[in-house]
């Protein structure tokens, strides 16, 4: 026994209907596939690239204050720790 399934208001074999979808049936399930494996691998991924990203966003704030103690004349060494102390205590 076929089975009969109503694709646009006729019937046609469930076979048919397969064969004429398999490339959008096929995309699907690799976008879903691709989607599953990009969150487990993020799921993954996260705790070992965590401290570079909350670097990368500390020198990004802190950059503004280390310029403007450049300006007073400071040592780089010196603005860069004086920018952490007050980066770092004005999120406290």
């Amino acid at each position: 026994m076929a089975c009969i399934c109503e694709v646009k208001g006729r019937y046609v074999s469930m076979r048919a209907f397969y064969k004429k979808h398999m490339n959008v049936i096929i995309n699907i399930a690799l976008l879903a596939a691709t989607l599953a494996i990009v969150f487990i691998a993020i799921k993954l991924i996260i705790p070992y690239f965590l401290p570079f990203l909350l670097g990368l966003i500390l020198a990004v704030v802190m950059e503004p204050v280390v310029k403007i103690f450049l300006k007073l004349k400071m040592p780089r060494a010196s603005a860069t720790g004086m920018a952490m102390l007050v980066t770092v205590g004005s999120c406290w």
